[in-house]
């Protein structure tokens, strides 16, 4: 079954599909087959069709996505991860999932996220540390566990396909039937969200409180580099000893030691690396609730005169945070992709790795949150 085409410019409802590609390939093209079932289902209970983006490879998927979160999500705009152990593995899927919900949550649309559990993952709970697993835990996802493994052609599975193609219809039935709303009427939603009242803190109270947590979280992400470059020297201390056993008459029983011994004194900086990943994700969180409430507020509220340079010097702040993490971003992204190799050749190397790239990940997701920021406060300049 094909991918259904797309219009070159796709107006009304879409879906945008995020999985991991080994995952479809591995159940033999079933996932993308499941996005052709749903949008049929919904083109037949509806008369209408709706366009599900399968591959963020072609040009339609990045365009598309671009254009639906500028514009503010004005149409239904569903996003549908297939959640697998891999996809929370993937740095491209968990940048698509966090951007997205943390978008759809600033405009009270958290619905329009729907994801499908398509096996089991370990540590799928809402107080977990990974983020991304967390966020999908307190979803109302849909379970396929066991329709996965029914016979596509079966009234079960069939049954679940409608079902599912209904309740996009519902969520996109209600969505558009709201007002479409302008970046003004957004901004004053979220800020009456905050339930603010007359002892509620007003925009220097709130830059204050930014002011003092924001130090801890720049000081969290400081220390990183020193521990990546502590992980560099052992393994350049390493790599001559590695040659060396390749040329000793035991050559594989020499490269495990070697990977052993790399293991053992990588222990304390990995240990090191994921205490501040979670550091870091902490107060993160903390921030992003008060960061969230207080350009929400200077939107809707605006600010006197004397608080605008206050304001803008902070906005601009934030900003260069956002821009610096960009950069740093791209070298963890290389340095977590360079780990695949050497988890491959030894097992005793993959544990300190693991945890490494823990500790990682929640700066390389941190950056999705700090993304939203930069687009809060430029649509908050432009009101």
């Amino acid at each position: 079954m094909a991918t259904p085409e797309l219009p070159e410019d796709p107006v009304g409802p879409a879906g945008f599909w995020s999985y991991a590609h080994r995952d479809n390939e591995q159940v033999k093209g079933r996932i993308v087959r499941l996005a052709v079932e749903i949008s049929d289902a919904f083109s037949l209970l509806t008369g209408d069709d709706i366009h599900i983006f399968v591959d963020r490879a072609h040009l339609e998927w990045g365009n598309e996505w671009r254009a639906r979160i500028d514009d503010a999500l004005q149409e239904a705009t569903f996003f549908i991860p297939i959640i697998t152990p891999r996809y929370f593995r993937s740095t491209e899927c968990r940048r698509e999932l966090l951007k997205f919900s943390g978008h759809a949550a600033s405009l009270g649309a958290s619905e329009l996220l729907l994801p499908i559990l398509f096996v089991d993952v370990e540590g799928l709970e809402e107080n977990s540390d990974d983020e991304a697993k967390s966020l999908i835990a307190a979803t109302q996802y849909v379970d396929w566990r066991e329709l996965r493994l029914a016979d596509e052609s079966s009234e079960a599975y069939q049954r679940a396909i409608n079902n599912l193609a209904r309740r996009l219809v519902e969520v996109a039935r209600d969505y558009s039937a709201r007002p479409t709303l302008t970046p003004e009427e957004i901004a004053s939603a979220a800020s009456d969200a905050s339930e603010l009242t007359e002892e509620s803190p007003g925009i220097i109270d709130l830059m204050a409180e930014m002011e003092s947590a924001i130090p801890q979280w720049l000081e969290t992400i400081t220390e990183f580099p020193r521990q990546i470059e502590e992980v560099g020297k052992l393994v350049a201390d390493a790599t001559p000893k590695l040659e060396a056993a390749g040329q000793s008459p035991k050559p594989f029983a020499q490269r495990i030691l070697v990977f052993r011994t790399l293991a053992k004194d990588l222990q304390g900086p990995a240990a090191r690396i994921n205490t501040l990943g979670e550091q870091y994700a902490t107060h993160l969180i903390g921030i992003d609730a008060g960061m969230r409430a207080f350009i929400a507020q200077v939107s809707s509220e605006g600010f006197d005169e004397e608080s605008a340079r206050d304001v803008s010097e902070f906005f601009d702040s934030v900003v260069g945070a956002a821009a610096a993490s960009r950069s740093t971003v791209v070298q963890l992204d290389g340095l977590v992709a360079s780990m695949d190799t050497p988890a491959k050749q030894s097992k005793d190397l993959r544990p300190v790795l693991s945890e490494i790239r823990t500790g990682l990940r929640a700066v390389l997701d941190g950056q999705t949150v700090l993304d939203e920021w930069e687009r809060l406060i430029r649509d908050a300049r432009e009101v």
